[in-house]
């Protein structure tokens, strides 16, 4: 039986009861909640989710949560968000084969050791450990070659910290990575080959406005009068053409 300050608040002391994860999932059974979102709630129990195993996909994100045990019963769970707690031991996971993304920048995560648990879930595709954008990482992601070691032991990881490392679309992550190598180790990319300065892609003076050429000015002159020309004789044949329609006119 639950206390009445627990069920009033479900939340107010670090907690959340049965009753009001069924408030939260909408549901009126815990066996047929699937999809639930506790995430800024001041929580550091969820013991209380042991008790909803058929849960596929949880947000638990930004709480204070150092304990997570209970998400090992839960085995049809696929998508896990335990962002910004203070996890520092995820072995729970090792069992929760179903799982194909978990995201939990923002813990306690310190080396390999603590995510080697997560080798035998072969479905598990995408996995964030460092947020750059929103400045959540772990101790682990300050780990020399960080990326290199973290794909070692997960070599199906599709995605890796937001970034596509296998599969269609990964030909720039891997070429950042050979570039950074090169970069740390020290090595040169080779002696820098000779190449012509580029020309311009016009001449010089191509916008220069040009002087008319010598005699400009009289061709000029001499069309301007044969338009006049042919103005006068448009004019006239115009007249004796309306000349013409009046006689006609008058002998009708």
């Amino acid at each position: 039986m639950t206390s009445k300050s627990e069920d009033a608040s479900g939340d107010g002391e670090g907690r959340i009861s049965r009753r009001k994860l069924l408030q939260y999932a909408g549901e009126f059974d815990i066996e047929s909640v699937h999809f639930l979102k506790l995430s800024k709630m001041d929580l550091f129990d969820i013991s209380v989710l042991r008790e909803s195993k058929n849960i596929t996909r949880l947000d638990i994100s930004h709480n204070r949560l150092s304990n997570i045990e209970a998400i090992g019963q839960l085995k049809s769970i696929t998508f896990l968000n335990i962002t910004a707690n203070q996890i520092t031991n995820i072995d729970c996971l090792a069992g929760s084969e179903s799982l194909e993304e978990l995201s939990a920048a923002g813990n306690l995560l310190s080396n390999t050791e603590r995510i080697k648990c997560l080798m035998g879930l072969l479905s598990l595709k995408n996995l964030r450990l460092n947020d750059n954008i929103n400045k959540l990482t772990n101790p682990i992601c300050k780990m020399q070659n960080y990326h290199k070691s973290v794909l070692q032991l997960l070599p199906s990881l599709i995605v890796f910290d937001g970034e596509r490392v296998n599969g269609r679309g990964s030909e720039l992550y891997k070429m950042c990575c050979e570039l950074d190598e090169q970069i740390e180790s020290g090595r040169t990319f080779g002696p820098v080959a000779h190449r012509p300065l580029a020309e311009p892609w016009i001449k010089p003076g191509y916008f220069a406005i040009k002087e008319p050429p010598v005699g400009a000015d009289e061709s000029s002159q001499a069309f301007s009068e044969l338009v006049k020309d042919c103005k006068r004789v448009v004019d006239q044949a115009a007249l004796r053409l309306e000349r013409f329609k009046r006689v006609e006119n008058t002998n009708a």
